[in-house]
């Protein structure tokens, strides 16, 4: 398993303001598992494919917190593994 580096898997929205955002991160080769704890809301937790709905600062606070978890004896002789964040 592994985190994500900081500033990468930041989020930012300069018309959000108190309003709620969503973001999805997904990947192609394992699962992705955001911070429980931000106070944002989260589905798809521990799948290819996770949505993150709160306000800007939940939303970062998961992603700072992402874990990804590798499929079974996949590794970069491999090939590499590709994050997409959409938000």
């Amino acid at each position: 398993m592994g985190h994500l580096d900081e500033p990468a898997d930041k989020s930012s929205d300069v018309d959000a303001g108190s309003s709620n955002i969503q973001a999805t991160i997904s990947v192609l080769h394992g699962s992705v598992i955001p911070a429980s704890d931000s106070g944002a809301i989260i589905t798809g937790s521990g799948t290819a494919s996770a949505t993150i709905t709160g306000a800007l600062t939940q939303v970062n606070l998961a992603l700072e917190g992402l874990v990804y978890q590798a499929n079974p004896n996949w590794n970069s002789t491999l090939g590499s593994e590709t994050f997409d964040l959409v938000s």
